[in-house]
Formats: structure tokens, sequence, C-alpha cells
């Protein structure tokens, strides 16, 4: 789809009421594109490339992939339900590839477990991308959560909804959180270099440490 002039909403694809997709060999292959010819700035993040809600895939393998070349979302799934091979994300590959450097992604509730996310988180992603952490055991059942998730493809992370409590250090990369609660027994650190950094929302606590937060770009904090 192209974007012109000022025009608010353009998708390049999306699923409205309910979509049922079964590929019962090789690979399922969704894509979605929105150019944004004018380059307008009026209403340029209202544009989505791929918005998936209410879908059910069911695949071997899969690849997801939603481009906003100018701003707005890259792709957004909701209430969307992945089973056979992709089932809670495995197998598949997420990508924003050819977006805009202002866009962003989202991930909704459901579709992806913790041992999905932190795979997902490894690999990269090329813009932020917001996963609804809810009902999620994020950062594994030790007592400290250490790790860096920043990644050569440039995008960076934000939990919705997590509620994570370390008994020793948490000590994160290339991550933000909204709508959360954040525990550490220790220190809590989360260290975005010279990306931005957003907490909202967000309760963070360290019994017996210090908090620190860094990011370089620009700390939202409200």
């Amino acid at each position: 789809a192209n974007r012109v002039n000022s025009a608010s909403g353009v998708t390049g694809v999306v699923s409205g009421d309910t979509l049922n997709i079964t590929v019962s060999s090789g690979a399922l292959n969704v894509s979605g594109k929105v150019n944004d010819t004018g380059n307008n700035a009026t209403n340029a993040g209202t544009a989505t490339g791929l918005n998936l809600v209410n879908a059910t895939l069911n695949a071997t393998t899969a690849n997801l992939s939603g481009i906003s070349t100018n701003a707005g979302t890259g792709f957004t799934l909701n209430n969307v339900t992945l089973a056979g091979g992709i089932e809670k994300g495995a197998n598949v590959s997420f990508s924003s590839a050819g977006s805009g450097k202002p866009v962003t992604n989202v991930i909704g509730n459901g579709v992806l477990n913790a041992t999905t996310t932190e795979a997902l988180m490894l690999a990269g992603i090329e813009n932020t991308t917001q996963i609804s952490a809810s009902g999620m055991v994020l950062g594994g059942s030790g007592d400290d959560w250490n790790q860096n998730y920043t990644s050569t493809k440039g995008g960076g992370w934000i939990f919705d909804g997590a509620t994570v409590s370390k008994t020793g250090n948490i000590s994160l990369q290339g991550v933000g959180f909204v709508n959360s609660s954040v525990m550490a027994g220790q220190d809590l650190t989360v260290n975005n270099g010279d990306a931005s950094l957003t907490v909202q929302n967000t309760t963070l606590n360290a019994t017996a440490g210090n908090i620190s937060l860094t990011g370089n770009a620009g700390i939202s904090l409200s």
C-alpha cells in the first residue's frame, strides 16, 4: 500500500474479523508494506505494514514481515494464535527490515512464551518491538537475570505487563518496561548505552542494592 500526502490509517495487510491459515507443508510467508511516498509527517505514525488481529496461523515454519517506510508500526500481532510447528513463536522469523527508524512493532499477549521470547530477543530485530509479557517467567529460574539483548540489527525491546522478581542481581541491556514490576534482591541495572530507555508505569525495586538506568539517547520515565 502507498501512503500519500497526509492519509491516515494506511495498512499494507490487515486481518479484521477472523482469519485461519493452515499450510500443510513448507513455510508460511505473510508480509505487508506501507510505502510512504510523500514522507509527510502528518498521520505518518498511523501507518502499519502488517496488522494481524483475531488470526490463527498453522504451519511448520513461518516468516512474518511488516514494513512501514517512514513511521508508525511495522507489524502488529494481537489475539493471534500460532499453531503446529510455529506454536508460541517457535520456528518463526519476525522482521521489519526496510522500515523507518522511528517504526515500532507490537507482539500481543499469548503469541509467544518465555522460551520463544528469549530466542527472538537474542536473534534480534530491526526496530524496537514491544512484547506483552503478562504471565511469562522471564529471566529463567536462577537467582540472577543478566543478559545483553542489544543486536547488530538495531532494534530494542520493551516488555509490557512483565512481573519479574529475582533474589540476586538484574542486569540488562537493550530493554525497557511498561506496565511492569521488576524487583531485584541486589542491584538492578538497565544499561542501553547510546540508545534510548523507556520505563513507564513500572515499579523498580532493588531491595539491598542500587538502581542504575542508562539511555544516552534519552530516558523516558513516567
